[in-house]
């Protein structure tokens, strides 16, 4: 039952499926369904842009695989540029993580911005790390481990000189 649900969520993955018969006009006691299927291409591509009152514009992009070398591995990599800075992720995500039904996801990241009305940046790079398990369709549960490294740092050093640079240490 839980393999047949699993295949059901994926069925979106199919490309065409072709469906025979064999026993069946013959009356036998055994029926054989043959079903010969191909796959969609798993890798996807996407891109953005836009406009809000804190990024000003924006741009971006992300492009991965739903199935990495096959081992219903999904592996994407984005990239956002606006205004007020960057980030760049990789992210790896395992939805039967060890064998069991829990999921999964690696997501590696590094960031600058530059915010409106500050004389200070930060640039940020990180990893985490998150395991999670759905229960009755409805109920998600989640663990999440998180790790990230910030620094600030003057955006105009001669506008903020009397300013202590000891706000500025990591």
């Amino acid at each position: 039952m839980l393999k047949t649900q699993q295949n059901i969520r994926n069925i979106n993955a199919l490309h065409s499926a072709d469906f025979q018969l064999s026993g069946f006009n013959e009356k036998n006691r055994n029926v054989n369904l043959i079903v010969a299927a191909e796959e969609k291409k798993p890798y996807y591509f996407q891109i953005g842009a836009g406009y809000d009152t804190k990024r000003k514009a924006y741009g971006n992009i992300k492009a991965g695989d739903l199935n990495l070398l096959g081992l219903n591995k999904d592996l994407s990599g984005s990239s956002e540029y606006s205004q007020i800075g960057h980030r760049e992720e990789v992210s790896l995500n395992e939805p039967r993580f060890i064998g069991t039904r829990i999921s999964s996801t690696l997501n590696l990241f590094n960031e600058t911005r530059e915010d409106f009305n500050m004389d200070y940046g930060t640039r940020t790079y990180g990893v985490s790390l998150l395991f999670g398990r759905d229960f009755l369709d409805r109920i998600k549960t989640a663990l999440s481990f998180r790790y990230d490294n910030r620094h600030q740092y003057q955006i105009d050093p001669g506008a903020a000189a009397d300013i202590d640079d000891d706000r500025y240490d990591p």
